[in-house]
């Protein structure tokens, strides 16, 4: 599989969780960061991606990909300040 098809089997699809006014939220993006989102988006548009849909698709692999690490760190974070995460 090329690194091309490798990466559209990951983030090239269309998120069927997504739906505009349902628990959803905004965020800021630096105008460099969404135009090149923007550019990737229009030249996978055909197959039915949108911004919000390709976004949650990368965050959702970066998140699992890097559960492990995110939770050692919010861990090391949450012992430090002596915070009781069962207690928000």
């Amino acid at each position: 599989m090329s690194k091309s098809d490798n990466y559209k089997s990951l983030f090239v699809e269309p998120s069927k969780n997504i739906h505009l006014g349902c628990n959803v939220k905004m965020v800021c993006l630096s105008e460099t960061a969404h135009r090149r989102l923007r550019m990737v988006v229009c030249a996978i548009h055909e197959r039915g991606v949108t911004l919000t849909s390709y976004l949650e698709t990368v965050l959702a692999n970066h998140f699992k990909e890097y559960q492990g690490e995110i939770s050692a760190m919010l861990d090391d974070i949450l012992q430090s300040t002596n915070i009781d995460p069962d207690s928000q």
